[in-house]
């Protein structure tokens, strides 16, 4: 047999058991490698979100690598899924996902979202409230919020004890949460302040008032707050009342409470001198006067036990008329200073005056009318039935000088103008007045009258500016007929001289008391003229006089002539 030649195979059988060789190693190397994708989270692993923030996810990466094979990673993309809701507190998982080659890795990551704030407590009304003490307290409130649950004022608890009737410093606390715990609170501070002032109680009167020389004693007093109660013996008093003498006292009451807090009340005592001055009357208690006798006091004094000698104080009130009969009063009055009044009165009786004359004739006369008051008169003398001569002069009322005449008064001319000057120049000139005059008159009452008064009277002196005038004119107005009448009785009315009616009657009577026939002057242009003669005729009449009016045959009372 040939012998094979097999050295070729060798090398082949080598190279195959190599290859198989190499093969199972491939095939143990291939089961044994492992591939692995690695998901790597960025950040932590849980991650906190407030409430109402924006998430940023922090991501993750992922690489792929093998045991034996592949040992250098080879990054891969990373798949995230998973939501977070920011608006609603939770906890939320984010998926990180990464595949290749069929091999595939994950990871998660936990997201939070929290709600870390607190709730917000606004008061309503003031931080610090003060309340005088014993008043409620009227709690505004409060607003209560939170970011995350909304309004939470109702469910704002309050805490704190307040006792209206202690003065103090008082904390309320106003406290919510939210439902995830976070809680908040504030403070209202409630100071309660005593400021009533404590109340003074006076017993007794307020006002007192004592007699001079008495004993002043407290009555007495209490005092009560409204906080501190009796505090009667922190009262002060202050003031003294001095009864010996007369004034008015003040007691001022003082008291404080511990709030200082102060009340004053005061009581005034008037200590008086109740006893009236002594007041004495001289002379007698009633003085009898004939009218015309001025009244002349006889005196008085006036003595005080307090303030001595008070005559000169004396108040002394006299209406007593001279001139005029009746009884009067006297009154003395003086008061000391307390205020104590005495009085004490006189009777002074003035007396009518006697006629010496019984049965005598009056003539009154009245010159310078007619006047407002003539009119007046006439109703006057009219009432008593009295007439009387009027020697008139041409005024605005001449027209009343019909009145006169149809009254049955007489009528004489005293002057169309009154001026001496005028009428007195010469002879001429005054009977140019006169018989003016005696026109004036007719053409009123259809008289020419021829009694006569000279202006100012037959012994006037003003007329000395004129030597001689009056003897001539005296004896020429009788030559020519006529008949002048002067006067024996001066009621003295005129030129401002007597003052009231009463005076002017008690001047007439006071003249014709002595006197069979009086020719009374007076003047019916004075208004004094009504009541006094309604006095004199009433006098006359008591005393048996008559009244008469003057003729040509009348007696004229001549003055002796002085120019």
């Amino acid at each position: 047999m040939k012998p094979t030649n097999n050295r070729w195979m060798i090398p082949i059988i080598i190279f195959l058991s190599l290859v198989l060789l190499g093969l199972v190693g491939f095939l143990f190397l291939l089961n044994v490698n492992v591939y692995t994708v690695q998901v790597m989270l960025s950040g932590d692993p849980v991650v906190t979100v407030e409430y109402g923030d924006s998430f940023r996810d922090p991501g993750a990466s992922a690489v792929y690598f093998g045991t034996i094979f592949q040992q250098e990673p080879l990054d891969v993309p990373v798949t995230a899924e998973g939501i977070v809701d920011v608006s609603k507190i939770g906890d939320y998982v984010v998926h990180y996902y990464a595949e290749y080659e069929g091999v595939s890795g994950s990871e998660t990551r936990t997201v939070r979202v929290v709600d870390t704030v607190a709730p917000e407590i606004a008061l309503l009304g003031e931080e610090t409230v003060t309340l005088p003490v014993g008043e409620e307290f009227q709690d505004p409130g409060c607003a209560a919020s939170d970011n995350y649950n909304g309004e939470l004022s109702d469910s704002v608890t309050v805490t704190g004890e307040l006792d209206p009737a202690a003065p103090g410093t008082y904390i309320l606390t106003y406290q919510v949460a939210d439902e995830s715990g976070n809680t908040a609170q504030v403070t209202r501070s409630v100071i309660y302040v005593d400021v009533t002032a404590p109340v003074i109680t006076l017993l007794g009167d307020t006002e007192m008032e004592l007699d001079n020389g008495s004993s002043y004693e407290e009555p007495g007093f209490t005092a009560v707050d409204d906080c501190d109660g009796d505090i009667t013996q922190q009262v002060t008093l202050e003031g003294a009342v001095n009864t010996d003498e007369a004034g008015t006292y003040t007691l001022t009451y003082t008291v404080a409470d511990a709030a200082g807090n102060s009340t004053t009340v005061v009581r005034t005592v008037t200590v008086k001198d109740m006893v009236p001055p002594e007041l004495t009357l001289y002379g007698d208690s009633v003085v009898r006067l004939v009218i015309g006798n001025a009244y002349s006091d006889p005196g008085y004094s006036a003595l005080d036990n307090c303030d001595g000698d008070l005559t000169g104080q004396v108040e002394v009130v006299s209406e007593v008329n001279m001139y005029l009969p009746g009884t009067y009063t006297v009154t003395y009055s003086v008061t000391d200073a307390s205020g104590n009044t005495a009085t004490a009165s006189r009777t002074v009786v003035m007396e009518d005056i006697q006629a010496r004359v019984s049965g005598g004739v009056i003539y009154l006369t009245y010159d310078d009318g007619p006047s407002s008051y003539t009119s007046r008169l006439l109703e006057i003398l009219d009432r008593y039935g009295v007439k009387a001569t009027f020697f008139v002069v041409n005024t605005g009322y001449a027209s009343v000088m019909t009145e006169v005449a149809n009254a049955g008064h007489a009528i004489g001319i005293h002057s169309t103008t009154h001026d001496f000057y005028e009428i007195y120049a010469s002879e001429e000139a005054y009977f140019n007045d006169l018989y003016r005059m005696q026109n004036i008159i007719a053409s009123y009452t259809g008289l020419s009258p021829v009694l006569i008064r000279f202006p100012g009277g037959s012994s006037n002196t003003i007329s000395y500016f004129n030597p001689g005038i009056m003897s001539r004119l005296s004896k020429l107005v009788e030559e020519k007929g006529f008949r002048y009448f002067d006067w024996n009785v001066d009621s003295r009315d005129a030129g401002g001289v007597t003052h009231g009616w009463a005076e002017v009657a008690y001047n007439v009577i006071r003249g014709v008391s002595n006197r069979s026939s009086s020719v009374v002057l007076m003047h019916d242009s004075h208004g004094t003229c009504l009541k006094a003669t309604e006095r004199i005729i009433q006098w006359g009449l008591a005393n048996g006089y008559t009244f008469a009016v003057l003729n040509f045959n009348s007696p004229g009372a001549h003055h002796g002539i002085n120019n």
